[in-house]
């Protein structure tokens, strides 16, 4: 069963998450950036599923845009996606953030 890890911080919408991908994948939730890299480490997921309001999780000066860099950098295979909000109405869409 393929992993998802899912960065949010508000408890509907993760939960919402959960259940419309839960079926199909094995899926742990951070609600902040320490637990991104925890669950990064002990999981290894296939997909890291991002808020779409990402300037919401800062720490220490660093936007989770830099930890977002930091994951690309050290988890290469590693599919990053943005959520929108319609994601949890339609399961389906979805946006890959590219970064170089």
């Amino acid at each position: 069963m393929k992993k998802i890890l899912i960065l949010n911080d508000e408890l509907g919408t993760q939960m919402q998450i959960y259940l419309a991908l839960c079926d199909a994948y094995k899926v742990e939730i951070a609600e902040d950036l320490e637990s991104v890299m925890y669950y990064l480490r002990k999981m290894r997921p296939e997909i890291f599923l991002l808020d779409h309001n990402l300037e919401q999780f800062k720490n220490n000066g660093k936007t989770s845009l830099d930890l977002v860099r930091k994951v690309r950098k050290k988890y290469q295979d590693l599919f990053i996606y943005s959520a929108f909000y319609l994601f949890i109405i339609l399961r389906t869409d979805i946006q890959k953030i590219r970064l170089k």
